[in-house]
């Protein structure tokens, strides 16, 4: 199966847990405030049947709005919250860089794989493009529009961190708003991926491990430099 269509179920199960567990707490506060479904639901003006299809985890479409109203009468305060974990959806021109890179460096002899998950039971993060020889791990990520560096960057670190990744590499587009974004930023993208992309391209044109974080620039489908 692939990744993201895993990543997907498992997002749907977590969402169904969640909203069990969800109405577990809102029984258990409608309990201690000693109020009855039906005094919920004339609070709410709901019917006594969603109140209780809700405690139950049983609505298929319950909206923030409506998780924030019951709390609110139970003496909850109910807040949700996003928090960095999954695969994305990727752009036409994510892509096209993705199966040109591919192209270029499986013909250098590399092992490629495609949103390569970093190995931590539950995380559901992966890497754009893993690429392998022998021991050798080394995980690209892919941005066809660099606007906001600290943002869109910060995470392949946090990545190579967990996956212990030795030498990550991290393959812009190449184009006038990349190099805005790079300048803007001083020296933060120098910092955390200091090879250029000669050296990174030249490294693993002969199948050796960079030896550090490193940029490349993507121009075109078989170029890059």
């Amino acid at each position: 199966m692939p990744y993201r269509i895993r990543a997907l179920d498992e997002a749907i199960s977590r969402s169904r847990r969640d909203m069990g567990e969800l109405g577990v707490e809102l029984v258990r506060a409608r309990r201690t405030c000693g109020a009855s479904q039906a005094e919920v639901a004339r609070a709410l003006g709901w019917s006594a049947s969603k109140v209780r299809r809700i405690e139950r985890g049983q609505r298929k479409s319950v909206t923030h709005l409506e998780l924030a109203s019951f709390a609110s009468v139970v003496g909850l305060r109910y807040s949700g919250r996003f928090f960095v974990g999954g695969v994305r959806l990727r752009e036409a021109a994510q892509l096209e860089m993705i199966n040109g890179y591919r192209e270029l460096v499986t013909a250098w002899g590399w092992n490629c794989r495609i949103e390569d998950p970093i190995p931590m039971t539950g995380d559901l993060r992966a890497f754009d493009l893993m690429l392998r020889a022998g021991g050798l791990r080394i995980g690209h990520e892919f941005i066809s529009r660099l606007h906001d560096v600290q943002a869109q960057i910060r995470p392949l670190v946090r990545k190579q961190r967990d996956a212990g990744i030795d030498s990550p590499v991290l393959v812009v587009r190449d184009n006038a708003e990349s190099r805005r974004a790079i300048e803007t930023a001083g020296g933060v993208v120098e910092d955390l991926f200091p090879l250029s992309p000669r050296a990174v391209l030249g490294a693993l044109r002969d199948g050796r491990d960079p030896g550090g974080n490193g940029i490349v620039f993507w121009r075109s489908r078989l170029a890059a430099g």
